[in-house]
């Protein structure tokens, strides 16, 4: 096997492992306060980066942990907003009174 072939892999597998906690948290907590804005917004950015830059080399390595890692935090931003909403529909709904 092809020594580039088998670090671009290593490298492809630990990049799809390194954001897979965050969501595994934000899954348990359904909070995602302490997850940046900025980070994910740059985050998409970078992984589109990676993803066209895999594809115009067809690096299939590139490629696949790029897309999988755009998926994941596309994922963790819809969440980021699912959670916001409702936390603020849950602030704002009045609790019952005890008589």
């Amino acid at each position: 096997m092809d020594l580039v072939l088998v670090f671009g892999t290593l490298g492809a597998f630990f990049s799809i492992l390194h954001l897979l906690p965050e969501l595994i948290l934000a899954l348990r907590t359904r909070q995602l306060d302490d997850v940046s804005w900025l980070m994910l917004i740059i985050s998409l950015f970078n992984f589109a980066s990676w993803i066209t830059y895999g594809a115009l080399l067809s690096a299939f390595p590139i490629v696949f942990a790029s897309s999988v890692n755009f998926t994941v935090t596309s994922t963790l931003i819809v969440l980021k907003i699912q959670y916001k909403k409702k936390m603020a529909i849950k602030r704002m709904t009045p609790k019952p009174r005890r008589v």
